[in-house]
């Protein structure tokens, strides 16, 4: 079974839902907890059942926290910080693994920006994003 590296990972903005233009996020230090969706699960147990029974309901993406190390010099970092300022309607980011050939698109909303300082480490910038309908696109 082949193996990859999850550090050759790249990321990237794109400026339109077609992901035509993406431009590199440089500097990125995590994306955590990774990108994906789950669905929102109705109880439909009934007395008289030995199991919980569940069904299936909507998709909902997953928050995802992608920290960079902070260039206020750099324009990608700066469209970041505008689509939450302003805010926008969808940030679009490009994850892309070109060892395993696979790369994603991803629809997100931004919702949150926070910095941090670490005494033995540099400036970070997290922001949060919201992945929203159509999701996460292999490509």
């Amino acid at each position: 079974m082949t193996k990859y590296r999850g550090f050759e990972m790249t990321w990237g903005r794109a400026t339109t839902s077609g992901f035509g233009t993406v431009a590199t996020i440089v500097q990125v230090r995590d994306v955590t907890p990774g990108f994906g969706s789950e669905r929102a699960l109705f109880d439909a147990s009934a007395y008289g059942d030995q199991w919980n029974d569940y069904l299936s309901l909507q998709q909902d993406g997953v928050d995802i926290s992608l920290t960079v190390l902070w260039d206020p010099a750099d324009a990608v970092h700066l469209l970041l910080k505008s689509d939450q300022e302003t805010p926008a309607n969808n940030t679009f980011i490009k994850a892309t693994h070109t060892p395993s050939a696979k790369a994603y698109n991803i629809t997100t909303v931004p919702h949150g920006l926070s910095w941090g300082a670490a005494r033995d480490g540099g400036v970070e910038a997290t922001f949060m994003l919201k992945i929203v309908n159509p999701g996460v696109v292999m490509v």
